[in-house]
C-alpha cells in the first residue's frame, strides 16, 4: 500500500496552490485533501469553538487530470489537520504537506501562519509536515481572488523532500521542514538550509485617519533590517541570495538562554 499524504493550506480549498501541492506528491502518495472552506491565512495553530466549527463539504477536485474528493472544513487549517486525523480518515497519515502558500513564510512573524499552524498540528499527531510558501507580492496573500503563479518549483521541492521524509523520517527533534521558494527560482535555483530569522519581515501599519471609532485595521508591508539580517536566516537566504530557504522546526519555543528568577 502507497503511503498516505495529508494535503491542506490556509488559503483555502479553491486556491489553486492546494491543487499543485496534490499533483506534486500524488505520483508517490496516496491523497487526503482537507483544508479550510475559506480564505484563513495569518490562522496560526488556531483552533476557535464555534457551534458550526467542524461542519464538513466534500468538494470534487481535479488533480493531474483525474477528479478526487477533497472536504472543505469550516475552520482553521490546524482544525482542518486535526479533523483529518481524527474523523475522516481511519488510516495512519505518513506525510502532510500545507500549502503551497501565497506568500513566503519567513522571519519572527511566521508564528502567526495558518500554513505553519496545520504543519505543526500534523506535527502534534506525530505526522512529518512540510510547509511550503512562494513568495508573492503582499497585497495578493491574504486574497480569494487567486492570481496566476508559476507552481513548479514548489512542486519540485515538495516531491524531493516529501519523498526524502517519507523514506528517510526527520533527525532527531526535527518536525517540519518550512520552506520558502523565491518568486525567480528556476531549476537551477539551489536550496540552503536556514535558522528562523529574529526579524519580522513583515511590519504592520493602519490607514491614515484611522481611529478607535472606525473600524481599525492592519495593513502588511515588507520591512527588514539589513544591518542586522543573520546571514544564515530565512530571510536573508530568500529575499537577498535568492535562494530556497529550508528552515527545519522543532516546535519548541523555549528559549537557549538561561533565565534566573
Amino acid at each position: 500500500m502507497r503511503p498516505l499524504a495529508l494535503i491542506t493550506n490556509d488559503d483555502g480549498i479553491s486556491s489553486p496552490g492546494i491543487i499543485a501541492a496534490a499533483e506534486a506528491v500524488d505520483g508517490f502518495a496516496d491523497l487526503l485533501i482537507v483544508a479550510p472552506v475559506e480564505q484563513k491565512s495569518h490562522a496560526g495553530r488556531s483552533i476557535p469553538h464555534s457551534r458550526d466549527l467542524g461542519t464538513l463539504e466534500r468538494i470534487e477536485v481535479i488533480i493531474n487530470g483525474r477528479p478526487r474528493e477533497a472536504f472543505g472544513v469550516n475552520s482553521t487549517p490546524a482544525a482542518a489537520v486535526a479533523l483529518a486525523v481524527l474523523a475522516i480518515t481511519t488510516r495512519p497519515i505518513d506525510l502532510c504537506v500545507s500549502g503551497i502558500n501565497y506568500g513566503e513564510n519567513i522571519g519572527y512573524i511566521f508564528t502567526g501562519s495558518g500554513t505553519i499552524g496545520a504543519a505543526l498540528e500534523a506535527s502534534s499527531h506525530q505526522i512529518p509536515a512540510l510547509a511550503v510558501g512562494l513568495e508573492v507580492e503582499v497585497g495578493t496573500q491574504m486574497s480569494s481572488d487567486f492570481f496566476e503563479h508559476d507552481f513548479s518549483q514548489c512542486k519540485r521541492a515538495i516531491r524531493h523532500f516529501g519523498e526524502k521524509l517519507l523514506s528517510e523520517g526527520l533527525p532527531g527533534d526535527i518536525r517540519v521542514l518550512n520552506i520558502n521558494v523565491p518568486s525567480d527560482a528556476n531549476d537551477a535555483t539551489e536550496y540552503r538550509v536556514t535558522k528562523q530569522s529574529s526579524q519580522n519581515y513583515y511590519e504592520f501599519t493602519i490607514t491614515e485617519g484611522m481611529s478607535v471609532n472606525t473600524a481599525l485595521g492592519l495593513k502588511e508591508y515588507k520591512a527588514f533590517d539589513e544591518r542586522t539580517l543573520e546571514p544564515d536566516s530565512d530571510v536573508f537566504v530568500l529575499a537577498r541570495q535568492r535562494c530556497i530557504s529550508v528552515t527545519p522546526l522543532s516546535g519548541n519555543l523555549t528559549a537557549l538562554s538561561s533565565y534566573s528568577l
